[in-house]
This record gives C-alpha cells, structure tokens and sequence, in this order.
C-alpha cells in the first residue's frame, strides 16, 4: 500500500469518516474495513466463548437441545487385569451426568468442566478376557439420553 494510501486509511479509522479521492484509497478503505469486521467477529467469538465459560471442543447445547456424545478417549483399548483405565468423554454442553457401563457394571463419571467427563477404574482381578462393550451413557437433566458403544479387549 503506497504511503499516501496508509496515511488515508489512517485518518479515516481515526476520525470515523471516509472521504476517497481515488481508487486506491476506496480499496484500501474497503480492505481496511473487511479487515476490522473480520477481527471483531473472531473476537466476538472467543469472547463469547470465554464468556460461556466453555472449555474448547464443548459445543454450547441449550436444556431442549438434543444431548450428544462427540468423543470417548480411552487409555488403551487392550487392557489386563489389575491395570488402571482412564476414560476421557465430551459432550455437548447439556449433559448433566454420565455413566459407563459394561455387563451390569455401572460407574458415573466425573464432570471437571461442562461437557467434560473423565474416569479412572481398575480392571477387576475376575474379569474374563476377551471383548467387552463398554457403553457410555450422556444423562439430560429432564432425563434424556445418547449413547456410545465401544469394544474393550481384556487380555
């Protein structure tokens, strides 16, 4: 951008007012412009996600939303007896509880921050190897659910 440009554009994001006398001041103008309204619509959006108070990742999901399960990580998927499983869930915003259940063994998950749940359990001395489904279960306050299956292979 040629200096005179600069010193325009300048005096026109000073003074609030744009007065172009040629075409390469209206462009810079213009670029100027989109420019600061892409800056404040990215800030708008960080500040509103820091506003929420959301962690990154965690979609905001209003109580009517439907609830969902976006991602289960776990320590290893081949596990052994006696050896610790860590398990690290994210949900939408609304869940307010989750649970892991494999056969008739139900465990409720830690929620750390809104649509985060994290776990840690010790594979039983008994558990027959072989695979198991683990399913994890996202709870609504008013009592609706979502699910997601996954195989774990004890060893």
């Amino acid at each position: 951008m040629r200096r005179e440009a600069f010193w325009f554009v300048a005096l026109v994001l000073a003074c609030g007012f744009a007065i172009a006398s040629s075409a390469g001041a209206r462009s810079a103008v213009a670029y100027a412009t989109h420019a600061a309204a892409t800056n404040d619509a990215v800030s708008a959006a960080r500040r509103a996600q820091a506003a929420s108070g959301l962690p990154r990742g965690v979609p905001y999901a209003s109580n009517t939303d439907p609830v969902s399960i976006l991602s289960v990580t776990l320590s290893s998927q081949y596990v052994t007896r006696g050896e610790t499983v860590s398990a690290v869930v994210v949900t939408t915003s609304n869940a307010a509880a989750l649970t892991a259940r494999t056969g008739t063994i139900r465990v409720w998950l830690d929620r750390p921050a809104f649509g985060i749940f994290t776990g840690k359990r010790k594979v039983p001395w008994w558990a027959p190897s072989g695979s198991h489904l683990v399913t994890f279960t996202a709870v609504r306050t008013d009592g609706a659910t979502a699910e997601y299956t996954l195989s774990v292979r004890v060893r």
